[in-house]
């Protein structure tokens, strides 16, 4: 329930300035070396099926394969990737969806799948659990088991304690709420007279939905505005809306409210923190306007007095004019005074200092912020989250790659270069291998940014600044320059693979060094929230040959491929609401299969199942 908010009411505010398908095959249990998920296209709204199993493509950029290398091979390390599940708070005043029709880099402020995200995110840990025996045998024909997970970042979706708080939830298991909102008092909502807190109230307690997937909580708007949001209880009012085609499910974000049980992962798991766990939406240090808006009783939706397509084809580096308006006090007046009430919740506040890290606290290790060096730490002051851990005789090298100055790019701060540097020679040293793992791969590392162009940390209540005492220059791209994190791979031999995500595409790089004798493999994973919703299955092998073997393996979710027909969704489970996650996700007209963002997310076949090859440095 929503009401459009009087500029009376406003002053407290501002003065703060398918067709249907049939049941297909389960791929629980499986590897898409056993079935594949394709798109079936030719429609408006096309539903998916299942296709054949790919075999791994052999990758021969840095070493040739030995004919007889399956017969030798040992494992040296097996575990997971999952990457970019973007858990979000679909309902919250600081999740910006009116902005997502303006396109780039607004394109994802808005999911037709996104309520149900934690649902779907389970769905996939679910098949992880169900694949922790390696698709590969060794030489004594036995299948390593899998000893940990890594996941490479935007685990949350706009730094806000809620979502970091449930992404953790569904891998430690058990009762997950995903509802947020809370009841309406005097003091959180002094705004709603007595019959409208009546109304948001009775909201609360029904756990309904609140947002722009339901028309009837924002009314009196231009057409062009609902034909840009998907309502599965109603039509858009024009038949040249890109969602006139989809199909109808009453009730279904009403049942995305429901409390779950999530399975949790089974092995012990290790994060790095991304862009979108960091700062607001993944991409911008927000206006003060923006964290008193977060846990507030307004929310601003889809209205006449803003214009998506004011702002298209105008959104780049360096020249961004939406950014430019939320920073003016008159255009954020004016939307406010477009505002309407709803339910407010004081865990929609943006992460503050080191919290992050202190969330993860409790199980061994922290999920990997338990390694974080105490020398790092204290010069830090406790903002450091990267760490290293050795598995099995390999070094494993988490790598902090935000910007937290501001920008949804990637680079590397030059304390934490220097420390990265140290790890790989005492590794070097040590004659062990080295994988380095982070949210953005080098060609995502591009901001040039520094730390300090946000705020500085005063209290321990503040969020999204920085808390680092230490001069973050020079900034390390990359790719780009003297001191690039590529160039300081390739000094290493040991240093064989790079593990991320952030782009959500599969994508596999290799990288060599000039002279030809050594390099090292990138390895990007899809994401979990767009098409194609995959992880990863990693293995280390030793081919007693010289070489090395590392094999990516792609995982769907466990949710069937035939998702539920067009009706009401208040009986849908919860393998249902996954599988329609995935099939929304494949029909979003901005990042689905024939989206003009990641239209080839699931990447090329070589990016995919593969066989990585590459000189044994250590052998």
């Amino acid at each position: 329930m929503t009401r459009r908010i009087s500029p009376i009411a406003l002053c407290v505010v501002a003065s703060l300035s398918i067709s249907t398908a049939v049941a297909l095959a389960d791929p629980a249990g499986k590897d898409t070396r056993d079935e594949t998920i394709t798109y079936d296209g030719g429609s408006p709204f096309a539903g998916l099926s299942s296709g054949s199993g790919e075999k791994a493509k052999v990758r021969k950029q840095l070493a040739k394969p030995q004919k007889d290398r399956a017969k030798t091979r040992d494992s040296l390390a097996f575990f997971g990737q999952m990457t970019d599940t973007q858990i979000m708070d679909e309902m919250s005043p600081g999740h910006v969806d009116l902005a997502d029709p303006i396109g780039r880099p607004f394109e994802s402020a808005w999911r037709p799948q996104e309520a149900w995200a934690l649902q779907n995110f389970d769905q996939l840990v679910r098949n992880m659990n169900d694949n922790r025996k390696s698709p590969y045998k060794q030489s004594n024909k036995k299948r390593a088991k899998m000893k940990f997970l890594l996941n490479t970042g935007d685990m949350a979706d706009s730094a806000q304690l809620n979502e970091a708080r449930w992404y953790i939830q569904v891998l430690n298991g058990g009762q997950v709420d995903s509802f947020s909102g809370v009841p309406v008092t005097q003091q959180n909502c002094p705004q709603a007279d007595a019959t409208e807190m009546a109304q948001l109230n009775a909201a609360v307690a029904a756990r309904q939905y609140t947002g722009v997937q339901d028309y009837s909580d924002w009314p009196g708007e231009p057409a062009n505005r609902y034909d840009q949001f998907w309502d599965p209880d109603q039509a858009p009012p024009s038949a040249s809306s890109p969602y006139a085609a989809w199909p109808r499910y009453p009730g279904l974000m009403d049942r995305a409210q429901q409390v779950f049980t999530a399975e949790g992962l089974n092995v012990p798991w290790y994060t790095t923190r991304g862009n979108h766990d960091t700062i607001w939406q993944g991409t911008f240090l927000p206006p003060a306007a923006i964290k008193l808006l977060l846990t507030s009783c307004f929310k601003i939706f889809p209205n006449d007095k803003f214009d998506p397509t004011r702002y298209q084809g105008g959104q780049t580096e360096g020249d961004c004019s939406l950014c430019d308006d939320l920073e003016d006090p008159a255009f954020q007046s004016a939307q406010l005074q477009e505002a309407r009430l709803v339910p407010p919740d004081p865990d929609r506040r943006f992460l503050q200092g080191n919290e992050y890290k202190k969330l993860h606290r409790g199980a061994d290790n922290d999920h990997g912020f338990g390694y974080v060096s105490g020398k790092q730490n204290k010069k830090s002051n406790g903002a450091a989250e990267y760490y290293a851990f050795t598995k099995n005789g390999i070094r494993f090298i988490a790598i902090d790659t935000n910007a937290e100055g501001g920008d949804a790019s990637g680079n590397v701060d030059d304390p934490q270069y220097n420390w990265v540097k140290k790890q790989l020679k005492k590794a070097k040293k040590k004659g062990m291998l080295a994988v380095g793992f982070s949210h953005h791969p080098l060609r995502s590392q591009t901001a040039t940014v520094a730390d300090e162009n946000a705020p500085a940390c005063e209290s321990p209540e503040d969020s999204q600044c920085d808390l680092d005492p230490r001069d973050s220059t020079p900034i390390h791209r990359g790719l780009k320059g003297d001191k690039s994190m590529k160039k300081l791979f390739l000094k290493f031999p040991n240093f064989i693979a790079y593990v991320a995500g952030h782009i959500h595409e599969n994508e596999i790089t290799p990288y060599e060094k000039s002279n030809g004798k050594s390099g090292f493999w990138q390895i990007a994973t899809a994401s979990e929230i767009d098409w194609p919703q995959q992880g990863r299955l990693i293995e280390i092998m030793d081919n007693k040959d010289g070489t090395l073997s590392i094999f990516g393996t792609v995982v769907d979710t466990a949710a069937p491929i035939g998702a539920p027909a067009s009706g009401p969704a208040n009986v849908f489970t919860d393998s249902q609401l996954g599988s329609l996650s995935r099939l929304l996700a494949a029909n979003d007209p901005q990042s689905g299969v024939t989206g003009s963002v990641n239209s080839h997310a699931e990447g090329k076949k070589k990016d995919r199942n593969v066989e990585l090859l590459l000189k044994n440095p250590v052998d």
